[in-house]
């Protein structure tokens, strides 16, 4: 059979008996669709996030602004809200060029530093200082892959699995441990850190030791000692060498899988003078196990700088503890041990960092915790453990710790579900340490986007770690947005609350041009009857109400995380699938965002997912919400339902075409998870589960081939007959997050039954392989091809890159 490019709208297939006529989605469509993917230059939002730079003194900060040129650097008075240029780009421009830097342009400077008069900029892959009046000066590389000591004369880095330091004034270089080996090593990242092992491995990057730290005085490194010598490889291909080679290249990554045991930590306190060490006991069998991709202690020094301070998610995430350590002796102490969040401990949600922190020189803990099925701060004395008091309280949710003023006694934190409106709006309040004296410090209604600043930004939420407050307290900064809203940012002082300046606002005016209709926030009952449901529905810019039109679910539906977007600009660049939903909803589709039961950011009561909840991941509600739009819209046809989502979103729509086969008619799923038996023994299942239950109180895995017997419900290969739909999967070949080798077994299970299951092998792509430019036509032609019976033309408008 041939196909042919036909008239419009049209495309010919050719055979044997005739010309059959499919029809196509339209240029203009498509053309439209293009202008509402993520990174189209013409329909960028600018200044959508803006990132206030502190002097200081707290006097001013500075930001960047993007321009149609590039950006430019402002300076903001904080007593004022006067804004100014930071400095005289073009000045800077030229004097790069006299020092030869090629091509430097005053719109595209990147400034890492403005202090006073004097500005750090990076070009040509260097650090310039520059003065206005004089020449740029080149700065001293920083150290890469190295930790400087407090007095900046030493640094400590890695080496053969050994901790080394090197002398800055003289160069001399000294091991400080000699019993490290390639795969028991101080400071080692397990292979699963950053989960990008293969990239820092082509690329070179080397990563300075993990899990270390100088004590205050610089006298003692405490550092933890990894052992992953009893990991099997796991083996990733690449079939397609990026050298241009023939034979295909064979990489290892050590790390356990489900009923494995994991990497082995042990912690030593070292003198940097003579290199001698004593061990930390921490009570590593009931700490957060390795290899979990991320930091398992979040530290601090008490005043003596003799005390180490440390933070722990317990084994199966079903709680944390908090320690003390006396460096002289190696003594651990517990503070306490909180098992109030299961699932997510010390955190509203997310992947974030701990919501907790030491104070008043170590000697008081902000612990967060949950009273009453509401996650809230607690105040604890060090030293005897007590609760000194409940410093929030109430039926809603702190969201961070965002500054403490200790001076004055006050903790500046975010919250959600206090104020009226969207329970997932986050509101910047100030409230005493005693727990008296709360203030809403940001009453304008909306999403405030505000993070710690020592926080992760792996929270999807378009809110980075910022430095709201400014180092003296007297003023903060901020930006507000939300989903029909474009983001304004306010500078207010803190004294009274009051406005001093709406010092930036974001345009979006190339959107709106292409015909950006942002999306409706409908609330909708649970599926149980019990909660609301809040989500989003994207419409066409032509929507025509008498029409009917087939829905896509786009979702990420991980219990640890909310995704459905919350402020204008995650609302227009949703980045869960390869195009965003405004850009699939101009290809005749209504597109539905929304968080279930089972996700964070709200009561316990709605969050703590049941067990069982990896079988269906809370698509009930999804239903459910669907389900309560066409209720009140006939434009939808529930006839003609799609789902699509990365990663977890991924095992969502296999999960979604198995459960809910009546419901869901197509599905497209990107690199995702087929099981649990065979990926990595992840924390954040344990706590939903429980560890893998292999009989007899077994956890670790008897034979090759064992499956716990609590995991087989979430076997989508065991369960290939009840897929009925069709089904498009993607898989990288080199994805450290989702194991390709997962994927291979379900497609092999599919193919020895005959299956009607598409699948794309992804060469050399890593986690996002979905968003590449040939796996966002894949995956829009599947949508379209099976929810309206259209083909994508053979020739389509430019899309931009939709990588995230």
């Amino acid at each position: 059979m041939r196909r042919a490019k036909g008239a419009s709208g049209k495309v010919q297939k050719q055979g044997t008996s005739g010309t059959l006529e499919i029809p196509t989605v339209t240029l203009p469509e498509l053309e439209r669709a293009a202008r509402l993917m993520r990174n189209h230059p013409d329909t960028a939002i600018r200044n959508a996030r803006v990132v206030p730079r502190w002097t200081r003194d707290g006097a001013s900060f500075w930001y960047v602004r993007e321009t149609d040129r590039g950006h430019d650097h402002v300076r903001v008075d904080a007593r004022t809200g006067s804004k100014t240029i930071a400095f005289d780009h073009r000045a800077l421009a030229e004097a790069l060029g006299r020092a030869g830097v090629p091509d430097a342009s005053p719109d595209t400077l990147a400034i890492a530093v403005i202090e006073n008069k004097t500005v750090l900029v990076v070009a040509d892959e260097r650090t310039y200082r520059w003065t206005p009046g004089e020449p740029c000066v080149v700065e001293p590389d920083p150290p890469v892959g190295e930790i400087p000591s407090p007095d900046g004369r030493l640094v400590v880095f890695r080496h053969t699995g050994n901790l080394w330091l090197r002398d800055l004034g003289t160069g001399i270089e000294r091991p400080l441990t000699c019993d490290g080996q390639l795969h028991f090593g101080y400071g080692l990242p397990s292979d699963r850190y950053g989960q990008d092992k293969l990239v820092r491995e082509r690329e070179g990057m080397p990563i300075p030791p993990v899990q270390t730290w100088w004590s205050p005085d610089g006298s003692h490194i405490v550092s933890a000692r990894l052992d992953q010598r009893h990991l099997a490889p796991y083996y990733f291909l690449e079939n397609a060498p990026r050298d241009g080679s023939f034979r295909p290249k064979l990489h290892e990554v050590r790390l356990p899988l489900m009923g494995e045991p994991g990497g082995r930590l042990d912690w030593w306190v070292i003198d940097v003078a003579t290199g001698a060490k004593r061990p930390i006991p921490f009570p590593t069998e009931r700490m957060i196990a390795a290899n979990n991709g991320i930091d398992d202690l979040k530290i601090a020094w008490g005043d003596d700088g003799r005390t180490l301070l440390a933070i722990s998610g317990l084994t199966g995430l079903v709680g944390a503890e908090a320690f003390a350590v006396d460096l002289a002796s190696g003594e651990v102490r517990t503070i306490l041990t909180d098992r109030s969040t299961p699932g997510h401990p010390l955190v509203a949600g997310g992947y974030g960092d701990p919501v907790a922190r030491f104070i008043r020189g170590g000697s008081e803990l902000l612990w967060y915790a949950e009273h009453d099925g509401w996650g809230h701060i607690d105040r604890y004395d060090v030293a005897s453990g007590d609760l000194l008091n409940r410093i929030t309280q109430g039926a809603w949710l702190v969201r961070d710790i965002v500054a403490v003023d200790e001076a004055r006694g006050l903790m500046w934190f975010t919250a959600m579900g206090r104020e009226p409106g969207s329970p997932y709006d986050r509101y910047l309040y100030r409230t005493r340490l005693d727990g008296a004296g709360l203030e809403l410090m940001s009453p304008e209604p909306g999403d405030h986007l505000i993070i710690d600043p020592t926080g992760s930004a792996l929270v999807f939420d378009g809110a980075g770690p910022t430095e709201t407050v400014a180092p003296d307290f007297a003023s903060y900064a901020y930006d507000i947005s939300s989903v029909s809203i474009p983001t304004r940012s306010v500078l207010r002082r803190s004294s009274d609350g009051a406005v001093i300046a709406e010092f930036e606002h974001a345009d979006d005016s190339g959107l709106r041009a292409a015909g950006y209709r942002p999306p409706e926030e409908m609330v909708v009952p649970s599926a149980d009857g019990r909660h609301d449901l809040w989500g989003l529905v994207y419409r066409p810019s032509n929507f025509d109400p008498a029409r009917t039109y087939p829905v896509v679910d786009v979702q990420y539906a991980n219990p640890a995380v909310a995704r459905t977007p919350r402020n204008h600009a995650m609302a227009a660049t949703y980045v869960g699938t390869a195009a965003t939903p405004a850009a699939l909803a101009e290809l005749g589709f209504i597109v539905v965002c929304v968080d279930g039961c089972g996700t964070p950011y709200r009561s316990a009561a709605f969050s703590r997912a049941p067990e069982g909840f990896l079988a269906t991941m809370g698509l009930e509600d999804h239903i459910a919400f669907i389900h309560g739009v066409a209720a009140r819209d006939a434009s939808l046809d529930l006839s003609r339902v799609g789902i699509a989502g990365q990663s977890y979103g991924g095992y969502a729509v296999l999960r979604a075409l198995i459960e809910f086969p009546d419901f869901f008619k197509v599905g497209v799923a990107g690199a995702p998870q087929t099981g649990f038996h065979n990926m990595a023994a992840e924390a954040v299942l344990h706590a939903y589960e429980g560890p893998p239950d292999y009989g007899g109180g077994a956890t670790l895995r008897p034979f090759p081939a064992a499956m716990p017997t609590n995991f087989m419900a979430f076997d989508c290969a065991a369960q290939l007959d009840r897929i009925q739909a069709p089904l498009l999967i993607f898989a990288g070949e080199q994805d450290e997050n989702v194991y390709p080798g997962s994927i291979v077994q379900f497609m092999d299970a599919a193919i020895r039954q005959n299956r009607n299951i598409e699948w794309v092998w992804m060469p050399n792509n890593a986690h996002d392989g979905l968003y590449t430019p040939y796996a966002l036509r894949r995956s829009l032609e599947f949508l379209t091809r099976h929810l309206q019976g259209r083909l994508l033309p053979d020739r389509l408008p430019p899309f931009p890159p939709p990588a995230r």
